[in-house]
């Protein structure tokens, strides 16, 4: 009756490593040049998305669950255009990253109910 189990065990635990393996290379970086505002997101295989954002129109816009059920979600975009950055980060550390990104860019915040 053990061993069923053990295996499920098992294979659980392998699809949890394979999961953590392969996202282990993410990476999100984020280039503030004199005119532009550029995300890259990728892994150690390949780039997966590029956007560029004018800087002078450029928002960063840290949105906010009002009682603080969901996470926050950091954005940055413009002209209607918008990309998530700071997905594996926690609250705390995604205000940081929205502090700095405000002495750069314009930093909006919203509070949703």
């Amino acid at each position: 009756m053990v061993l069923p189990y053990a295996g499920l065990e098992m294979l659980v635990l392998g699809a949890c490593l394979y999961h953590i393996a392969r996202t282990a290379g993410d990476y999100e970086v984020i280039a503030i040049r004199a005119d532009m505002v550029e995300v890259r997101k990728g892994s150690l295989e390949l780039e997966r998305s590029r956007s560029s954002f004018p800087r002078a129109w450029s928002r960063a816009i840290l949105r906010s669950h009002a009682k603080g059920w969901y996470p926050s979600r950091l954005t940055i975009g413009s002209h209607g255009r918008e990309v998530e950055v700071g997905r594996c980060l926690n609250d705390d550390e995604r205000e940081k990253l929205a502090r700095g990104l405000g002495e750069f860019i314009v930093l909006n915040r919203t509070y949703h109910a």
